[in-house]
């Protein structure tokens, strides 16, 4: 079951920027990404976290994601597949330093024990994706009489 967390999580790091920016994909396009970025961050973490320097498996993800965003959503350019990247992990990192960290600390969570016991997952799994959850929320609330396709972007 802590396997298929990352397939949340990557799912919503596709869809908060685009929705940010009003740009729409289709379900095969929302598939394809959450089922690669989603292996890819099990891998990343069960593998090479643990010998890599602090920090590398971020970098890593982030060139993933341009890629995918590229690749999947061909009519977007590279400036705006790069910056899509960036505001996902500003909003991770603000959510994990403003939220997630203190509700750890104050229930006793660790790493270790996320890694082993669902319900700690799911708490860092909501806590760590409130910043994503509220990008898509806007996105959504600003843009929900229209939506353009990624020619317009």
């Amino acid at each position: 079951m802590i396997y298929l967390t990352n397939f949340i999580h990557a799912w919503l790091i596709f869809i908060a920027p685009l929705s940010l920016f009003n740009v729409k994909s289709s379900l095969n396009e929302q598939i394809i990404f959450t089922f690669i970025y989603g292996n890819a961050l099990h891998l990343i973490r069960t593998y090479f976290m643990p010998i890599a320097p602090m920090m590398t498996h971020t970098v890593l993800l982030m060139m993933i994601t341009i890629f995918l965003y590229k690749v999947l959503i061909k009519q977007l350019i590279w400036s705006k597949c790069i910056l899509m990247a960036f505001i996902w992990i500003i909003a991770l990192v603000i959510a994990e330093l403003l939220i997630t960290f203190p509700i750890m600390h104050i229930t006793g969570i660790t790493v270790a024990s996320a890694d082993t016991v669902f319900a700690h997952r799911l708490v860092i799994l909501f806590t760590s994706n409130l910043g994503l959850i509220m990008i898509y929320a806007i996105g959504r609330f600003k843009h929900r009489k229209s939506k353009v396709s990624a020619k317009n972007f």
